[in-house]
C-alpha cells in the first residue's frame, strides 16, 4: 500500500486544530477529545507523560513541536498529501478519527486517537478501520482512550482487537489508556506538595481547569465506580449462605470488583501513593481466572478480596469484605523484626503507630515456638517490658521468642443503606482505606534502620481522602486528621 505523507500545516488541517473550549453544542465525546488534546499540547509536563505512555517522543518546550487536531476526515488528509480519495477506501465509512497527534522536530511522529467517554465501548470495526487509515497515511501508532480495562501489555481489550491482525500490530501498535490514569497523572502534577509539578503558572492553571472539567459529573467523561447492580441481593444471599456460582447478582458484583480495586488505587494515587492491583501472571494474561477466583471465594467463604502492590515496608496491602457480616478488613503483613526480646520485636512496629489516632488496630504476631498467634490491640502495646511479660503467660519466651510474621489489621463496619449499585457502601470502603493508609501505613519505616522505641511523624490524610473533595483542595497539602474508627460515618 502506498503511504501518503501529509502536510500538517495545510490550511484545511489548521481549521481542525484541537481547542481547549470547543463548541458547547458538540457531543461529549468531541468535547472530551478536543480539551484533552489541547491540554497535552499546552502543558509540557502533562504532554510529556502522555507521549511516553503511547511510545511517542518527548522534548523540552513540547508545545513548540506538537500539533493536535480533532475529527479530521480522510479527504482532508488526502488533500494535505496531494492525493485523491479512492472509490472504495480500505477504512470504509469510518473516515473521521476523533483526534490526531503530531510531533515534529528532527522527524515527524504521528498517531490517530479514538476516544470513548462514559459507558462507551471501543468498536472492533471502527478500530480496524482506523488502523487501516494509519497504515495508509504512515501514522506511527493508534491510541484508544476510554473507561474500559485494557490488557496487561497496554493494548485495548481483546474484544476490540478482533478485526486487526496481530502481525499488523507489530508495525503500528494500538495503545490503550484509561481516563482515570490520565486524571491521576494530571492530579499528581497539579498538587503542590509533590515533587513533580507544572513549572509554568499559566500551564498549571490550564491543567487545573481540565481536571475540574473531567471530574464534573456533567462532563460524562468518567463512569462512577459501583459495587454492581446485584450488590444488595448479594449481601442478603450471603447472610443466608445461599450464594451460588451461577447467581446473576453475584456475577454483576464480580464484574464490578476489578474496577473497585482500580478505583481505590486511583483515590490513593491522587494522594501521592503508588498502588498497583496485585494479580498473578496467569490472572494478568487471562481475566477470567480473576472472575473464577472471586466467584469461588464468595460462595465458599462469603468474602470478596482485593490486594495491591505497595511501597516497602508494606509491600502488599489487602482488603477483604465479609459479605454476610458487612465488615471490611484492611491489613498487611511484616516479616522483619528488631529487638532483643519478644516484646521489643513486636514494639519495633507497634511503636511507629500512634494509638490515639489509629484506634481499633489489631496486631497478630505469629510465633515460631510455640506455633501460636497472639492477637493484641494496639493500645495494649504500652512498652516492650510489659508486652514481654504478657507474652510469657502465653508460652512465648521473652528472649528467644521470634515472630514468623505479624499481621497489622483494622476493621470497618459497613453501615446504612447501600444506595444505587452499592455506591454508598463503596464510599465507606474507599474512605476506610484512605484512613487506614493515612493513620497506620503512612510514615512506617523498615525496622532495620530504626531504634526500637522510635516514633516517626505522622502523615496527614490528604484532602482527596474525601471522595467528594473539589479540585481546589488539591493545591493544598493536607487536612485535619480524623479517626479511623469514624471512617464509616458521614
Amino acid at each position: 500500500m502506498v503511504k501518503h505523507a501529509v502536510d500538517w500545516m495545510s490550511e484545511d488541517l489548521i481549521s481542525h486544530r484541537a481547542r481547549m473550549i470547543p463548541s458547547p453544542r458538540s457531543k461529549p465525546e468531541l468535547i472530551a477529545t478536543s480539551s484533552l488534546l489541547a491540554v497535552i499540547g499546552s502543558v509540557d509536563e502533562f504532554g510529556t507523560r502522555f507521549l511516553r505512555q503511547i511510545g511517542g517522543p518527548s522534548y523540552k518546550n513540547l508545545q513548540s513541536y506538537m500539533h493536535t487536531y480533532c475529527e479530521v476526515p480522510a479527504s482532508v488528509l488526502l488533500g494535505g498529501a496531494g492525493a485523491s480519495l479512492a472509490q472504495d477506501p480500505p477504512w470504509g465509512i469510518h473516515d473521521r478519527p476523533d483526534g490526531i497527534i503530531v510531533v515534529s522536530r528532527n522527524r515527524t511522529w504521528s498517531a490517530l486517537v479514538e476516544v470513548k467517554v462514559g459507558q462507551g465501548r471501543l468498536e472492533p470495526d471502527q478500530l480496524a478501520a482506523y488502523h487501516e487509515m494509519a497504515k495508509h497515511f504512515g501514522f506511527d501508532a493508534v491510541v484508544t482512550i476510554s473507561n474500559e480495562v485494557g490488557s496487561a501489555s497496554g493494548a485495548p481489550p481483546k474484544s476490540a482487537l478482533c478485526g486487526v491482525r496481530p502481525a499488523d500490530l507489530k508495525k503500528i501498535p494500538i495503545v490503550h489508556i484509561q481516563w482515570r490514569r490520565l486524571l491521576g497523572d494530571a492530579v499528581t502534577l497539579y498538587r503542590k506538595d509533590l515533587e513533580d509539578n507544572v513549572a509554568d503558572p499559566d500551564q498549571d492553571w490550564i491543567l487545573g481547569q481540565w481536571i475540574q472539567y473531567v471530574m464534573d459529573e456533567r462532563s460524562d467523561v468518567l463512569v462512577a465506580a459501583s459495587l454492581g447492580d446485584g450488590w444488595n441481593e448479594v449481601i442478603q444471599l450471603a447472610r443466608k449462605r445461599m450464594l451460588q456460582l451461577d447467581s446473576s447478582p453475584l456475577h454483576s458484583v464480580v464484574e464490578a470488583w476489578r474496577d473497585v480495586a482500580r478505583e481505590i488505587a486511583f483515590r490513593l494515587r491522587v494522594q501521592g501513593v503508588a498502588l498497583t492491583p496485585r494479580l498473578s501472571r496467569k490472572e494478568v494474561a487471562d481475566p477470567q481466572l480473576v472472575r473464577d477466583r472471586l466467584h469461588k471465594e464468595a460462595v465458599e467463604s462469603g468474602t470478596l478480596s482485593m490486594s495491591w502492590k505497595c511501597a516497602s515496608p508494606v509491600d502488599v496491602l489487602h482488603c477483604v469484605v465479609d459479605l454476610s457480616a458487612r465488615d471490611v478488613r484492611y491489613f498487611f503483613e511484616v516479616t522483619d523484626f528488631a529487638g532483643k526480646s519478644s516484646g521489643a520485636r513486636v514494639m519495633s512496629w507497634a511503636s511507629q503507630i500512634d494509638p490515639t489516632t489509629a484506634r481499633g488496630v489489631i496486631l497478630r504476631p505469629k510465633w515460631r515456638k510455640p506455633a501460636i498467634e497472639t492477637p493484641l490491640m494496639l493500645d495494649q502495646c504500652t512498652g516492650a517490658r510489659d508486652l514481654s511479660a504478657y507474652l510469657t503467660t502465653k508460652g512465648v519466651s521473652s528472649t528467644d521468642g521470634a515472630p514468623v510474621r505479624m499481621r497489622i489489621e483494622w476493621h470497618l463496619a459497613i453501615e446504612g443503606r447501600s444506595g444505587r449499585k452499592g455506591q454508598e457502601h463503596l464510599r465507606q470502603v474507599l474512605k476506610g482505606m484512605q484512613s487506614f493508609y493515612g493513620h497506620v501505613i503512612a510514615g512506617l519505616r523498615s525496622v532495620e534502620t530504626m531504634p526500637v522505641q522510635a516514633r516517626v511523624s505522622r502523615v496527614q490524610p490528604d484532602a482527596m481522602g474525601d471522595p467528594e473533595a473539589s479540585v481546589d483542595s488539591l493545591s493544598g497539602a493536607g487536612v485535619e486528621q480524623g479517626d479511623p474508627a469514624d471512617a464509616g460515618e458521614d
